[in-house]
């Protein structure tokens, strides 16, 4: 069962229990679609994040996968915004949707330079969204970010380093297939 979220200001207005198909969609013409996720192990709180970039063809672009070290679940959920972010940013594409699927790291996002009790890495997202370009968020269900899952499972939560794949991995690639709807 999959859930069906009403939002106001990021805020959760009403949840009604649905079933429904969830998986990728292409966004809009000439805007590139970030997605974001993050991974955490229970046992000792290392944590990885990873992101994909696609065109509004459905085209992949882009992965990463990066290491974070310990640190919280929202806190890695917030990490792989920006890590996006920054990448997009860099490759001089100035209209992106990103995809999240964590409310709670969405709702630090909307409370961003208004809140002191925000995450520090929030300010950082804040501060790319003010540069000029057209920046969207959106939630998404975990069932519709399984290909973040398979690229996420590719950093190291020790190193800290980042991984940029330049070349469509292909167990993830069967997966982006089977993730993008009609």
């Amino acid at each position: 069962m999959l859930q069906k979220i009403t939002l106001g200001t990021l805020g959760v207005v009403g949840v009604q229990r649905q079933r429904q198909h969830v998986s990728w969609s292409t966004p809009a013409h000439e805007w590139f679609k970030l997605n974001s996720d993050g991974a955490r192990m229970l046992v000792d709180g290392r944590a990885k994040c990873g992101g994909t970039i696609n065109d509004s063809n459905g085209n992949w672009i882009m992965d990463f996968a990066k290491g974070l070290g310990v640190c919280s679940v929202v806190v890695v959920e917030l990490w792989g915004v920006y890590m996006c972010l920054l990448c997009v940013w860099n490759l001089n594409i100035h209209n992106v949707e990103i995809e999240v699927d964590s409310l709670e790291a969405l709702r630090l996002i909307r409370l961003g330079a208004h809140s002191q009790s925000v995450p520090g890495i929030v300010l950082h997202i804040v501060k790319l969204c003010d540069r000029d370009w057209s920046v969207s968020f959106q939630h998404i269900h975990h069932e519709g970010n399984k290909v973040i899952d398979q690229i996420t499972q590719f950093a190291d939560a020790e190193t800290l380093e980042v991984r940029w794949f330049h070349e469509l991995l292909l167990k993830v690639g069967r997966l982006l297939h089977g993730d993008v709807g009609d």
